[in-house]
């Protein structure tokens, strides 16, 4: 993962970065994911 994500986020998420095999990204718990999470919350999911 280290060759594949920018460098702010292997040195903050190094260890939760997921690799998602069938579309072949790389994804890590950034503010989009909070943002969704918060929005879910607050549509009672």
């Amino acid at each position: 993962a280290r060759q594949n994500v920018p460098d702010f986020v292997f040195f903050k998420y190094h260890k939760r970065i997921l690799f998602c095999p069938t579309c072949k990204r790389f994804y890590w718990p950034g503010t989009h994911r909070q943002r969704m999470l918060e929005r879910l919350k607050d549509w009672g999911f």
